[in-house]
């Protein structure tokens, strides 16, 4: 099924995948890394912090029931240990803060270079008039803390485009269509706001984050089950995918909670496309992931009963070999269609791209 659709017409709903090409961490990874090193990073937020009983005790607490808890999402931890929450907040952002390097962002190496996802959709939006990429950019609804892709297009404007500095590239960008649902590490210094600005690299090792850094940055913070329809950004993200003809779903893991706050009661006026990368996901999880979007778009019982027939573990495997587009459909109450697909990996979940000529340059 190919579809011509207007760039606000698409959109990308990004998980914790879709960062790992540029050094940050997957849910399970981001666990791993605050059980083995906050102890000793809260030691370098100053003496004045760490000498506090309460705090340090608090910290204590927090890393003893986050190992014992053996869990593989920080986010399901901190909704179930709320009086953690400020220790938590604080753990990842100064991990996800330690993670940001600008080399990162133009990997070299073969490997990364085959995963470097921004690189693919930056040479399928950028215009001919720079002064258009917020208009010429899908919208992006991103559950990662990190500012990678803003930094990302921020550096590339004024290397494409010779008359572009530093300060135009910032008000062309000013309007980008990204909204963070869980919030995000700070404001970046070319970005328009009211809190104190963060930069983008202290994972460069050249720079200490400091204990007022990490506490701002935290502020920013939200986590799964704090946020609600009503709060600003997931409004905007679940007015986005209303308006959508074509969604991506990239490095998303389908957790309930996270596919719930942006479907749960929502209706698609039109005809929509809904792709979705699987890498690393059995046939088993894929198939739950499409039962849940079933579910909450309001499919009836006889069309889950012959997509789910469709979908069984050797179906699904065969259907995505056989068919041109990899993709099957199912029908809503109102008559309208959903076509679901999964690709294996970043590119092959983004060539939809390819199929939408208004998101391609000339």
């Amino acid at each position: 099924m190919t579809v011509a659709v207007d760039p606000q017409e698409t959109v990308l709903v990004l998980g914790a995948g879709a960062s790992k090409p540029y050094g940050f961490p997957t849910g399970d990874e981001l666990v791993h890394e605050i059980c083995g090193s906050f102890g000793a990073e809260v030691q370098s937020l100053g003496a004045r912090e760490v000498q506090r009983r309460a705090f340090g005790e608090q910290v204590r607490e927090f890393l003893e029931r986050l190992r014992g808890a053996d869990t593989d999402n920080i986010d399901t931890f901190l909704q179930r240990n709320p009086s953690l929450d400020r220790t938590g907040r604080l753990a990842v952002a100064m991990t996800i803060l330690g993670r940001e390097k600008p080399t990162a962002l133009n990997p070299q190496d073969e490997h990364a270079r085959r995963e470097h996802w921004y690189k693919y959709l930056w040479n399928r939006i950028a215009p001919d008039d720079p002064r258009h990429i917020a208009s010429t950019c899908p919208r992006i609804i991103t559950f990662n803390y990190d500012r990678s892709l803003e930094e990302y297009l921020f550096r590339r404007l004024p290397m494409l485009y010779s008359w572009v500095d530093s300060a135009r590239a910032a008000e062309y960008l000013r309007i980008l269509p990204i909204v963070h649902v869980h919030g995000r590490t700070g404001r970046l210094p070319w970005q328009e706001g009211a809190d104190e600005p963060i930069d983008y690299g202290y994972g460069s090792g050249d720079r200490l984050i400091s204990r007022e850094l990490a506490l701002m940055a935290s502020e920013g913070i939200k986590i799964v089950g704090a946020a609600s329809p009503s709060e600003a950004a997931t409004k905007t993200a679940r007015d986005w995918l209303r308006e959508a003809r074509v969604i991506g779903f990239l490095g998303f893991g389908y957790e309930k909670a996270n596919v719930e706050l942006l479907f749960r009661g929502l209706s698609l006026s039109k005809d929509v496309v809904i792709n979705g990368s699987a890498f690393g996901l059995t046939d088993a999880r894929k198939e739950q992931a499409v039962k849940q979007l079933h579910s909450l778009l309001g499919t009836d019982d006889e069309t889950r009963r012959i997509s789910h027939r469709l979908l069984g573990i050797q179906e699904f495997r065969s259907a995505i070999s056989r068919r041109d587009d990899g993709s099957w459909r199912f029908a809503t109450p109102n008559r309208n269609t959903v076509t679901v697909c999964f690709g294996d990996n970043a590119h092959g979940n983004l060539e939809f791209l390819d199929h939408s000529p208004h998101l391609l340059r000339g």
